[in-house]
């Protein structure tokens, strides 16, 4: 912005319209304003700034201490600026409120309010003291702060923007050059660089954890990538296709063995079968031997039966005969004692060919309850076999049940872990509060204080004065009246202490708002881990129902790991 003409009337010491035609000075090159003390130069920086924003450049002062006290009676304070920018001519207007301006009868005008105009080089026109203000800023790109920081140096603020903080410094050249879409795409990368930072190490601590549980024959090559990654020296590409390696290569050696115990069984099937039918055999062949036994033993009294049966069936004519004969031999004794003997021994021959009888039967019944027993102990062994194949699937199916039970418990796990980071960030935001709340009080004492130490600088230049030596304002040697300075004011060291403390006190709001931040992020995090690890293990919508949903998949979890394991202790 470079001013072109200024124009004042009762503005300050100016009592009569003045103008100021900077086009004699050039149109290159700075703008030097020199003059005794008391002369005016800040008045032309006062209004200046007020014209075009509606306030003095400095924040000691008010707009309304500018109402000329030597004017005539009547006269309206206001200022007229033209000036250039971008190439093109603007003209502003503006007056200071008055009240009761006295006229030279004595009498009293209505009272006068503020009133702007701005004019575009186009011709249009805006009115009203705000949105002239607005215009003014939305034309500049600063507003008043910044401008009597960087578009001029006004007396007593030219400090103002080499001792501003880093935060204001950024603020005011964001506005100069537009830039502040790219600061805040570089805050948005810098919080979506955190996020993912966080999701990353999170990802990186799951699979080391599951990695930690990996084994691998020491002998196989793999153990060195093994060892490697449980240290945390291999990437995580090379991590997952190690694993993938791993799990083919145990899904190969399953398979074999699965193909060895199959072989295996129909081996034990094959040994089963011939050790049945040797055992069958030689039960046979033992049975056979006792019977041979024991009819070699029988033959040579069977024969000797026979040959009686024989002899006394030759005597069966006799025998007729004797019947015959019975009446008339009655009397003689020896004869039927004999007779009475022989049919005795008959029945002991009929009695001894029953138990021959019975005997051979008793051997048939040992033999038939011998091949019973073999066919049960078939039947035992074929059970044994199932029973290792049941046994096999009962702790298959409890490995995975545990597994799963884990699982949930590290999700309930991270739910409490949520439950403890929200607390923190609770008391992180009571903390920021109350650290925010001392900063801005700080800040207000600051304020003032500075305010009253501008205020009183002349009063303070003159307790450094010294009998003999000059002032540094306007060289004289003797200081018969020095300004005084007032109680309240503070020194320069109470200034730098109460601002120390106020930039201490905004540090410490700073931190508190970045720590209440940095565990927000942390809680958002865990709840979409803790959801996304949920929704593996069941239907959950949001993670308000994780849980309840979790607790009761639990519950049905355990229930069958108690029946699997009864299962398997009664299949021992």
């Amino acid at each position: 912005m470079r001013p072109v003409k200024l124009t004042m009337s009762a503005f300050g010491p100016y009592a009569d319209k003045t103008e100021i035609d900077f086009n004699k000075l050039g149109t290159k090159g700075l703008y030097l304003i020199t003059g005794n003390t008391g002369a005016g130069k800040t008045t032309i920086f006062d209004a200046i700034t007020f014209a075009l924003y509606g306030k003095p450049s400095g924040n000691n002062r008010d707009a309304n201490m500018f109402c000329s006290k030597y004017a005539a009676l009547g006269t309206p304070t206001k200022v007229e600026l033209i000036f250039e920018y971008a190439g093109k001519e603007y003209c502003i207007k503006r007056n200071i409120a008055q009240e009761n301006i006295k006229t030279e009868s004595g009498r009293s005008k209505s009272k006068k309010e503020p009133e702007a105009e701005l004019y575009y080089p186009d011709g249009r026109v805006v009115t009203n003291k705000t949105n002239v203000t607005k215009a003014i800023t939305d034309i500049m790109g600063i507003d008043r702060e910044q401008f009597t920081q960087i578009a001029m140096i006004a007396q007593g603020d030219f400090l103002k923007l080499l001792f501003a903080n880093t935060k204001e410094r950024i603020s005011i050249f964001q506005k100069i050059f537009h830039t502040q879409k790219y600061y805040d795409l570089q805050e948005k990368l810098k919080h979506e660089t955190l996020s993912l930072t966080n999701e990353y190490k999170k990802g990186v601590n799951s699979i080391k954890q599951y990695i930690s549980g990996v084994e691998c024959d020491k002998d196989d090559i793999l153990s060195i990538d093994l060892e490697k990654a449980n240290n945390n020296e291999l990437p995580t590409d090379d991590v997952v296709e190690l694993i993938d390696t791993l799990i083919k290569n145990d899904n190969a050696a399953i398979k074999t063995l699965m193909n060895d115990i199959d072989n295996k069984d129909k081996e034990i099937s094959d040994l089963t079968a011939k050790i049945s039918k040797a055992e069958e055999y030689q039960n046979t062949e033992r049975s056979l031997k006792i019977y041979l036994n024991d009819k070699a033993e029988t033959e040579p009294y069977l024969a000797e039966l026979k040959n009686k049966l024989n002899a006394e069936r030759k005597r069966e004519p006799e025998l007729a005969e004797l019947n015959r004969s019975i009446a008339n031999i009655n009397a003689e004794l020896k004869e039927y004692d004999e007779l009475d003997s022989k049919n005795k021994d008959l029945k002991d021959i009929t009695v001894s060919v029953s138990h021959s009888m019975e005997d051979k039967n008793a051997k048939a019944d040992s033999a038939e309850k011998l091949n019973a027993l073999i066919e049960k102990l078939k039947a035992e062994a074929t059970s044994l076999k199932d029973a290792d194949v049941e046994k096999l699937d009962l702790e298959t199916k409890k490995g995975t049940l545990d597994k799963n039970i884990g699982e949930i418990e590290d999700i309930e796990k991270t739910v409490r872990n949520i439950s403890a980071l929200e607390k923190d960030l609770k008391n992180k935001q009571k903390e920021y509060i109350s650290k925010s709340k001392d900063a801005k009080n700080k800040k207000t004492e600051y304020d003032m204080k500075h305010k009253a130490y501008l205020d009183e600088q002349a009063g303070i230049l003159a307790d450094e004065l010294e009998k003999g030596m000059p002032c540094p304002v306007c060289g004289s040697v003797e200081h018969p009246m020095p300004a005084k300075k007032s109680a309240a004011a503070p020194t320069k060291e109470e200034l730098e202490i109460c601002k120390a403390q106020y930039e201490k006190a905004d540090k410490l709001s700073a931190k508190a708002s970045e720590e209440a931040n940095s565990i927000s992020n942390e809680i958002s995090v865990n709840m979409k881990n803790a959801l996304k690890a949920a929704n593996k293990i069941t239907n959950i919508s949001s993670y308000e129902d994780i849980a309840d949903k979790l607790s009761e998949k639990k519950k049905e979890y355990e229930r069958l790991y108690s029946d699997v394991d009864t299962s398997l202790k009664n299949a021992e």
